[in-house]
């Protein structure tokens, strides 16, 4: 059976500098980017997503979204056209949503956020979108989105050395994996062997 799961939902919360990884919603200059997945059921928060939790392997959280249904950040809402598996990582700086077309249409694309490692507490997943984006398209193409946006926030908001090496480190494996096709990314391989 799977259960019920509230994911993306941003804290409110801004401050100047991140001297702590693991306080990072108290003192992180971009806790105004971070999201939190609910294992059990509604979060308390503005931004709620309400998804289904399908599998955890070690590290690994997966949940999943439904074409049509309604998502939230901090830019609005809007509804969903896909069917969306979200792969987060409490030891990797992304994530990944593989979004297929609904009603088995095929894979539409992969869109990875950099992000720090979700950090898992009882029935909540958190973690803070850096901003680095890369969207990977079915037939292999890839797209790195919002790097103006991480250089004028990396410079605006003061993120350490060692967030924007890890951020650089993050996008540097997204692109290694999609290109050979590993891991999430594996489908690409059946979605460009299929006939069009």
């Amino acid at each position: 059976m799977l259960e019920p799961l509230t994911s993306l939902v941003t804290s409110p919360r801004h401050r100047e500098r991140i001297d702590h990884p693991e306080r990072a919603q108290e003192e992180s200059p971009f806790a105004s980017r971070q999201a939190v997945v609910g294992l059990v059921g509604p979060v308390a928060q503005d931004q709620a997503v309400d998804c289904e939790l399908v599998r955890e392997e070690g590290p690994l959280l997966v949940a999943s979204n439904h074409a049509g249904q309604r998502l939230k950040n901090p830019r609005g809402s809007w509804r969903t056209p896909w069917d969306t598996l979200n792969h987060f990582w409490t030891d990797r700086w992304y994530n990944v949503m593989l979004c297929e077309r609904p009603n088995g249409k095929g894979l539409d694309n992969f869109y990875c956020n950099v992000t720090t490692p979700a950090q898992r507490d009882g029935d909540t997943v958190t973690y803070v979108d850096l901003d680095l984006d890369l969207r990977v398209f079915a037939d292999g193409r890839l797209e790195v989105l919002d790097e103006d946006e991480f250089l004028e926030n990396s410079e605006r908001m003061g993120y350490p050395p060692d967030v924007i090496r890890e951020s650089r480190a993050a996008l540097s494996e997204l692109v290694r994996l999609a290109t050979a096709a590993e891991g999430p990314f594996a489908v690409l391989k059946r979605s460009q062997a299929a006939p069009s």
